[in-house]
């Protein structure tokens, strides 16, 4: 059975992991873990050890090795409209609504726009900054699915950051945001992954 857990929003993992880390293997069955965008930092830091899971799969993620952080992924490179249209309130910070889409899902509908605007989870200010540990996807088989029209992780980043994590990559011509401008080729990816680790569906 194919099993593909995505990643949850950065501020709570970061707050349970320990907890979810001693847990999670405890789950029956087998399973592969996807993400995007900040999300690959958090599974690559959860999957490790989780006997578990099976595969790691990003989609136009972040992928930082040791003592990496996303911030300082995110300025290796040029080309990231991100803090041209980031929005500071209090501790947090946002991707101006009225920009979003150019910014993060320009080739989306309208529609889809205008919900994710409305119901993207805030960052809590500083987490970028997070070095992370050893991560998993120095033991486990890895897939990444290059989004090549990407305007916030520049995508001469992503090919880096696949490259040495050895992963089977993909690409696309895709925004930064393919599950809802490319859903078929999302999900034709991760099943691709699966097969390629023996998770069939049933």
């Amino acid at each position: 059975m194919r099993r593909w857990q995505r990643s949850l929003p950065w501020s709570p993992w970061l707050r349970t992991l320990p907890r979810f880390a001693e847990h999670w293997p405890r789950l029956p069955g087998q399973y592969s873990w996807w993400a995007g965008c900040y999300g690959g930092a958090v599974i690559g830091e959860v999957a490790v050890g989780a006997s578990n899971v099976q595969a790691l799969a990003y989609v136009a993620a972040f992928a930082p090795a040791e003592g990496e952080s996303v911030s300082g992924l995110s300025r290796k490179y040029p080309g990231s409209s991100i803090p041209a249209h980031v929005v500071v309130t209090g501790d947090h910070t946002y991707m101006a609504r009225d920009h979003f889409g150019e910014v993060l899902a320009a080739d989306a509908p309208a529609d889809l726009i205008a919900l994710a605007a409305a119901t993207q989870k805030f960052v809590r200010i500083g987490l970028d900054r997070v070095k992370v540990g050893k991560p998993a996807w120095l033991d486990l088989p890895t897939f990444y699915l290059v989004a090549s029209e990407d305007k916030a992780v520049p995508p001469v980043l992503q090919r880096e950051m696949a490259g040495r994590m050895g992963a089977t990559v993909t690409e696309i011509a895709s925004s930064h945001a393919p599950l809802l401008s490319h859903p078929r080729e999302v999900a034709e990816f991760l099943d691709s992954a699966c097969d390629a680790v023996g998770l069939r569906s049933s």
